[in-house]
């Protein structure tokens, strides 16, 4: 196994600590360097006054990115960059005995200069995404490592000696060349658990529902983005997640509107809220940031839990684990069913809903026409299922 080498611009070199770096690598070395999968090109951005590190594999143009980076990050940047690594690939559906080989290369981990121009002219025009998906699309997430937005990069198409591909397409191939196999053998160095969810709609009288293929170890953040998208709600409202007794939902023995008076064993507070956990000594159960818990750490004991949407209106969504599929090919999340609209945003609840209905279903109210045309502007679009899994992939 080959050690990897982070090739960094001199204003990275200059922020690590003095003698981390090679100084003089020979030019052997250096050329070697060029295509290689245990190659990686990086320099420094500043993003909304904040510095960021940015790296492209010198053989995939597959990304990762650290922000904001401060002195303590790039005293340690080895160790961050391994779980940056490590989370890019298990998102992507890498199988972990594979990423454990490739972090092997990490033993001997080192720092030296640039060499390889082409990387570097890759990464200079994949850099130009990340001011906007931080000003305009996604806020950074809680800590250093951001995936989203290196995942996000890595879709890009680049060109490697005249071919056009994504660094995420160019990944299971370089995968396979490192373990040995075909690179027709895909599945051999992808697979995940991905979970069959079956989301409801909490609403009388209303059957609302999707059922979608979402990755075990996406985060409940994660699930949020995806429950917002297959929805279409507008994401611009806190939500949370409750795991609630008894674990099993079939034992639940109340009627639907009835789970949330069931007793709550955890919270899950929307980590992009910075005031998530002002109260959280007040609540009756144990209270953690969405962004910190995993799907598989709470459906490997419960086979249910609400999910709830603008908490104001109050959109109770009930949240059935349907079947584990161990080792499957599915890499991102994805549409299987899908039935019934949501209600528009801000209508004011299930009174407020039912109110909408009854004025948008009579012509011959004075309030039709305008109720009509403000539920086109807050209201879900007409999509297909295949629609809506291209906006999936898309985020993803």
């Amino acid at each position: 196994m080959e050690n990897i080498v982070f090739q960094c611009s001199k204003e990275l070199l200059d922020k690590l600590p003095q003698g981390a770096y090679e100084a003089k690598p020979e030019k052997e070395q250096l050329e070697g360097l060029k295509g290689s999968f245990y190659g990686w090109t990086g320099k420094i951005l500043t993003i909304d006054r904040k510095k960021a590190a940015v790296f492209v594999n010198n053989k995939t143009r597959y990304c990762i990115l650290l922000y904001p980076v401060r002195k303590k990050e790039f005293g340690q940047l080895a160790e961050y960059l391994k779980e940056a690594v490590r989370a890019a690939f298990l998102a992507e559906g890498v199988r972990k005995d594979v990423i454990k080989a490739y972090l092997e290369g990490f033993d001997g981990c080192r720092f030296m200069k640039t060499s390889d121009r082409s990387a570097m002219g890759s990464l200079n025009l994949m850099c130009g995404y990340l001011d906007r998906w931080f000003c305009y699309d996604e806020a950074p997430e809680p800590g250093v490592i951001q995936t989203r937005a290196a995942m996000k990069m890595s879709d890009d198409l680049t060109s490697i000696d005249g071919k056009y591909g994504s660094g995420n397409e160019r990944l299971p191939g370089a995968l396979c060349e490192m373990m040995g196999y075909d690179p027709s053998e895909e599945a051999r160095v992808l697979g995940t658990d991905v979970y069959q969810l079956k989301i409801k709609i909490n609403l009388a009288g209303h059957n609302i529902w999707r059922r979608i293929l979402v990755p075990a170890d996406y985060k409940f953040c994660d699930l949020h983005r995806v429950i917002q998208v297959v929805f279409d709600w507008k994401n611009c409202h806190l939500h949370n997640f409750m795991v609630m007794e008894p674990s099993k939902l079939a034992a639940a023995g109340v009627p639907d509107d009835r789970l949330c008076s069931l007793k709550r064993k955890l919270e899950l507070a929307d980590g992009s809220d910075p005031e998530a956990l002002e109260f959280a000594e007040l609540a009756d159960c144990e209270v953690r940031l969405d962004t910190e818990v995993s799907l598989r750490e709470v459906f490997a004991g419960n086979d249910w839990c609400l999910y709830n949407y603008d908490l104001g209106d109050y959109w109770e969504h009930v949240i059935t684990v349907e079947k584990l599929l161990p080792d499957s090919a599915e890499r991102w999340p994805k549409v299987l069913e899908a039935e019934g609209q949501r209600p528009p945003e801000d209508v004011g609840g299930e009174g407020g809903f039912d109110e909408y209905l009854a004025i948008a279903g009579d012509p011959d109210h004075p309030e039709h026409a305008r109720m009509v045309e403000w539920a086109r502007m807050t209201g879900p679009r007409e999509m297909s299922v295949d629609q809506v899994n291209l906006r999936l992939r898309r985020r993803w």
